[in-house]
């Protein structure tokens, strides 16, 4: 498995992306859904690790620590990596 997570500056593009999109609107997507619920088949663990990383951090931002929680909870891979 690739050691290398989310670069600063590729966490940065994210959350610039992400920024006019409300947190209401990203949990409506059903893949982000499957994401946070654990209920994801995302493949290869590197891919994986980049989302969790990058939502872990959009959510934290917004101080979302319920979709934070349930992220971590769902997702015990996420313990694995260093955020």
């Amino acid at each position: 498995m690739e050691t290398n997570s989310t670069t600063q500056s590729e966490l940065q593009e994210f959350l610039l992306k992400m920024e006019n999109i409300s947190t209401t609107d990203i949990i409506a997507d059903e893949m982000i859904r499957n994401l946070i619920s654990g209920t994801h088949d995302l493949q290869p663990p590197t891919q994986l690790r980049v989302l969790l990383e990058s939502f872990e951090t959009l959510f934290a931002k917004r101080e979302e620590f319920e979709l934070c929680a349930e992220l971590l909870k769902n997702n015990p891979q996420l313990n694995k990596f260093s955020l």
